[in-house]
């Protein structure tokens, strides 16, 4: 698979990944929970027991949907923005609302 690499960007942001073009929103979330916490994805807490990866996929589909999803997972905050890329914080610098 030819995911984009998880970089660091210069803002709080511990990490942040573009999601790519033909890739569900909730596959570029676990994978970038697990490239942050170096753990396989397969280790990972399911991510439907903290959002439902349907509505995160169907929220940001193709269709150039705009808007922003924040929620916690695997001790992270996850800040997904209009199918564009994904953030994950540090807990202890996550502020869940705008």
């Amino acid at each position: 698979m030819n995911d984009p690499a998880p970089t660091t960007s210069d803002d709080s942001a511990l990490l942040w990944r573009p999601i790519g073009a033909d890739e569900p929103c909730s596959t570029a979330v676990v994978d970038a929970v697990a490239a942050a916490s170096n753990t396989d994805q397969t280790d990972l807490r399911p991510l439907y027991e903290t959002i439902d990866p349907d509505m995160l996929d169907s929220l940001f589909g193709s269709d150039g949907s705009d808007g922003t999803v924040r929620f916690e997972y695997e001790n992270y905050g996850v800040v997904v923005q209009a199918n564009e890329r994904i953030e994950l914080y540090e807990r202890s610098d996550w502020t869940p609302s705008p």
